[in-house]
């Protein structure tokens, strides 16, 4: 995906300080429901720009979010609104912003799943909750809501990561290096992730700056070896310059020794506010086969061992753009159906919704 970075940077030394309060001043219901967070993560956070509405707040475009939290509140409540959003944590320095993106992933699937409760299953009533699950209806159904993410989800925590680091003005490096090609990052497992966050925030800068060098002089040249990602971690890479490769600069991470992220850095856009993105996702076949039974099915197991089990458990799928052709098929559907009916004994209603990340209606099925 290609976007635009702001036409001004911020130094390093400001990365917590460059926020004025008139920045809110455009945007009542961001302030309203979310100031208190937005200014938390600016002055707390190592870097806040991977979080993309901070992002967006420091280039002035979060005309967006304003527009979809007045609809919401039409739409959930403004109680319902706010009670989602401080499940938000104000966060710290050792706080990880991408738990926070995820987090906010999640609730916005908590608030897709409130309002088809309200328009679809006819509750008159539905409450935010904290106790036992996510919604109560009419004052007696609790429902319980999971997530799970896209395929892409890690590559774009990847990007905001990369992305951030362009918007710290000293990082002129990362800028040059503005087409950037990401694979082979939906299989790594929590932990792996996070060392390539590590890597990327810690790294990355040093070694686009050493493998620049050899890019000017014309050097084809490459080298393997290891970093100290932490106390405990130490990540194997490979890092190939070829001056006259469309990707001057290759970087390959190697995982548990059998996995491996790669990482390709070229300099195709003439401006440096432009950076663009592409992934071995972006191009596909439909109509792939959705292989989740197992997560279904040890959501639906996690939720019979608690004491206090919800009404309906509501499990929310976002599903990538190469599987919506597969969940439109009513045999794919009668398969999801069977997984979640197959369960005995079981307590509580389950309601498995697909998510289009596009933006087409979901596919919702449900037991019995």
């Amino acid at each position: 995906m290609i976007g635009l970075l702001p036409e001004k940077f911020v130094k390093r030394a400001k990365l917590n300080s460059w926020f004025d309060n008139k920045s809110l001043d455009r945007y009542p219901l961001v302030n309203y429901y979310l100031g208190e967070k937005l200014k938390a993560w600016i002055k707390n956070l190592a870097n806040p720009f991977e979080i993309p509405w901070i992002m967006s707040l420091y280039k002035g475009k979060l005309n967006f979010l304003e527009n979809n939290l007045k609809d919401l509140e039409s739409k959930i409540t403004s109680p319902n609104l706010k009670k989602c959003f401080e499940e938000l944590p104000l966060g710290a320095q050792d706080f990880d912003p991408i738990e926070m993106v995820k987090k906010i992933k999640s609730i916005k699937g908590e608030i897709c799943i409130c309002g088809y409760l309200k328009a679809k299953k006819g509750f008159k009533k539905v409450e935010k909750i904290k106790q036992y699950g996510d919604w109560k209806c009419d004052d007696k159904v609790v429902v319980s809501a999971k997530r799970k993410e896209s395929i892409s989800a890690p590559y774009e925590y990847v990007e905001s990561v990369i992305k951030a680091l362009a918007y710290v003005e000293e990082n002129e490096i990362i800028r040059k290096y503005n087409k950037i090609s990401l694979s082979k990052l939906d299989k790594l497992c929590y932990a792996n992730s996070n060392l390539i966050y590590k890597y990327l925030r810690n790294y990355l800068v040093r070694d686009l700056q050493e493998s620049d060098e050899k890019v000017m002089n014309g050097e084809s040249w490459n080298e393997t070896k290891t970093c100290s990602i932490d106390e405990k971690h130490t990540l194997k890479l490979e890092i190939n310059v070829d001056s006259g490769s469309s990707y001057q600069i290759e970087i390959t991470l190697y995982l548990d020794n059998t996995k491996n992220v790669e990482i390709k850095f070229g300099s195709r856009f003439s401006s440096s506010n432009i950076f663009g993105f592409i992934t071995d996702k972006d191009a596909f076949f439909e109509g792939e086969k959705i292989e989740i039974k197992e997560y279904i099915e040890n959501k639906i197991d996690e939720v019979c061992r608690k004491e206090k089990k919800p009404d309906i458990l509501w499990i929310d799928v976002s599903l990538h753009p190469r599987y919506e052709e597969t969940i439109k098929k009513e045999s794919e559907q009668a398969y999801f159906r069977n997984i979640i009916n197959s369960k005995e004994n079981v307590e509580f209603k389950t309601i498995l919704s697909f998510t289009i990340v596009f933006g087409e209606k979901p596919v919702i099925l449900e037991t019995g």
